[in-house]
This record gives C-alpha cells, sequence and structure tokens, in this order.
C-alpha cells in the first residue's frame, strides 16, 4: 500500500466519527461517494474492534515507542485475521491493509494532548477504494509521564 496517498494527510476529509472511553476512530478519505455494503461492513467490525479492544493501551505504563509497536501489533493482527477470512482483498497483507502508529502519524496537538494515534489504510473485498481510518486514544495521567519521551 502507497504511504504517500490520501492516508498520509494530503487532501483529506473526516468522513465520520466515534468515540468510545479513551479511542475515538475517525473514518478519512474513504474515496467512493457511495460505500459499498461490504466495505461498510469490515470497516464497522474494525471500528468495533479497535473501540473495545484497544482501551487498555490508555492506561499502559510503558515507553511510547513501545506503545506504539504494540498498538500497531495488535491492529496488524486483527486486520490480517479478516484478510485471511476474506474479509479484505489483496494477494499479501501488504496489499490489503497498512498500519502507521509511527512518529509520523503523530501531529503537535497529539503530542500536547499525550494521544497515541495510528492510521489504518484497509481493502475491502466488494470495493475498489480503500477505506482508511485515524486511531487515536488519549493516554490516561499515568502513561501522560512517559508520553513526552
Amino acid at each position: 500500500m502507497d504511504k504517500t496517498g490520501p492516508l498520509w494527510g494530503h487532501g483529506c476529509q473526516l468522513k465520520a466519527s466515534r468515540m468510545t472511553g479513551s479511542v475515538s476512530i475517525e473514518e478519512i478519505c474513504s474515496g467512493s461517494r457511495s460505500p459499498n455494503p461490504s466495505a461498510i461492513t469490515t470497516r464497522d467490525l474494525l471500528v468495533s474492534w479497535c473501540s473495545t479492544e484497544l482501551e487498555w493501551a490508555a492506561s499502559a505504563a510503558c515507553s511510547p515507542a513501545v506503545l506504539r509497536r504494540q498498538v500497531a501489533g495488535h491492529v496488524r493482527g486483527y486486520l490480517g485475521i479478516l484478510w485471511r477470512t476474506g474479509a479484505l482483498r489483496g494477494k499479501q497483507p501488504k496489499d490489503a491493509f497498512s498500519v502507521a502508529c509511527d512518529m509520523a502519524a503523530k501531529s503537535e496537538g497529539d503530542i500536547r494532548l499525550s494521544t497515541l494515534t495510528c492510521r489504518v489504510g484497509i481493502a475491502p473485498v466488494g470495493s475498489s477504494e480503500f477505506v482508511f481510518l485515524l486511531i487515536q486514544i488519549r493516554l490516561q495521567s499515568r502513561a501522560i509521564s512517559t508520553a513526552a519521551a
């Protein structure tokens, strides 16, 4: 998946947003004006999973680098399952999804607000377009002291 396109902040618009607890998921740049029902279902599966399964990261007591790797690994693991079960298109996982939870995914505001940001792109089956999501995890006070590093 190309990391120079709309997923990485060039000309994106917010399409939808969901916030639960400390996890916020925003759809950006879904590409199509009338989304395919299978793309919506796959996106909803990912949003629901992230809303519940990434909540632990808000209070994780580890370095920011470790936390970014752990969150990216969890998201990649779930997307790998979706790909293996046929919900994502692509001959290889790298063709089906992309996950970036690195410093390039962080804005100045994220750093000030102690927010972990991940950018995710998925290629749902039945859709010719990629769906792009921005996942933000607001770190709680005990994680904030390690978030500045």
